[in-house]
């Protein structure tokens, strides 16, 4: 997908969450907890780990992020539609808009969309006119290892229908320290740039009340995608003069790490003088290591090589530099 057409698929997209927030706070949206039913129909999406995206300005970079889906549990009781978005680790601050999208006639395209605004204190049904049919309904967090988002919907809300198929979003909108918009999103099935919405398999509602309700088979977990290439890392590598005069006033070596993407490395970087080690410290991104040489050195000409080894090496390359250093008399 281009550029252009990504950045406006995904500027839709956040329009639309946004939309839904605004217009569910002016409406004056509540919510409570609910309870569920205990005979259910069930099924479950698996979504690979590594596939959340961050997104700032016209840049997108998958990753591991603490906002990562690992599955998606559907019970579709009697009075109850309850969908669990599952994450390998969460925290309070890993998101503040989660939406599932739900269809009721298989058609593929979303008829109800239930949102929880956490920073607004709303959990809401919508139909695709937008309108609230629920303005209650059931919400739960479980933080931590193996955390977890649990929407609990009232199935009056979606119109009491035979069977759903679900597709959740889960997102951190805020700015970053330049004040652009920057986004933390995962989804399930499928991803958020996708041109069509994915949904899952079709979850029968137990509407007839018996044990034996019918029981969707758990389908394989997703293959994880290919990991990403590394990125390239370059080294910035100055010298507080290119010709010393030995005695005088020492040479400081300055090095730093600078790559492509939003995320900056980080590792260790080295300092060789004639192949010989001068200093080998952490660097964090975006940061500086400084050397500075003896004032007193026998004329000539010496190597100064600098090498950068990333802590991540599956996301970073590493790199060298060399520069050259003349000593006179």
């Amino acid at each position: 997908m281009a550029r252009s057409n990504r950045r406006a698929l995904v500027d839709g997209k956040m329009m639309k969450f946004s939309k839904s927030v605004v217009g569910a706070v002016a409406l004056g949206a509540s919510f409570t907890l609910v309870g569920t039913s205990a005979l259910a129909a069930t099924g479950a999406v698996y979504d690979p780990t590594g596939d959340a995206i961050v997104l700032v300005n016209d840049r997108m970079e998958y990753g591991e992020y603490d906002i990562d889906l690992t599955r998606i549990d559907i019970d579709h009781g009697t009075r109850d539609l309850e969908i669990v978005s599952r994450f390998s680790f969460l925290v309070d601050e890993s998101w503040n808009i989660a939406r599932a999208e739900i269809d009721t006639t298989g058609d593929g395209v979303a008829d109800y969309a239930a949102l929880w605004g956490k920073d607004e204190g709303l959990a809401v049904v919508q139909d695709a006119g937008e309108r609230i049919t629920c303005s209650s309904i059931g919400t739960r967090e479980s933080l931590g290892v193996n955390g977890s988002l649990t929407l609990s919907i009232p199935r009056t809300c979606i119109g009491s229908p035979a069977s759903v198929t679900v597709h959740v979003d889960v997102l951190w909108a805020g700015l970053n320290t330049s004040g652009a918009d920057l986004y933390f999103v995962d989804s399930a099935p499928g991803g958020l740039i996708d041109d069509v919405t994915a949904f899952s398999a079709p979850v029968a509602s137990s509407n007839t009340g018996t044990a034996t309700s019918p029981r969707l088979p758990v389908p394989a977990p997703a293959p994880a995608p290919a990991p990403a290439p590394a990125l390239k890392t370059s080294i910035i590598a100055k010298l507080s003069k290119k010709t010393h005069k030995s005695g005088a006033k020492p040479v400081k070596i300055t090095a730093s790490v600078k790559n492509k993407g939003i995320t900056q490395a980080s590792g260790r970087v080295k300092i060789q003088l004639n192949g010989k080690v001068l200093k080998n410290a952490k660097v964090k991104a975006g940061k500086k290591v400084v050397h500075q040489l003896k004032r007193k050195m026998k004329p000539g000409r010496y190597k100064v090589k600098i090498s950068f080894t990333p802590a991540d090496s599956k996301r970073f390359k590493k790199s060298t530099k060399t520069v050259t250093l003349r000593v006179k008399r």
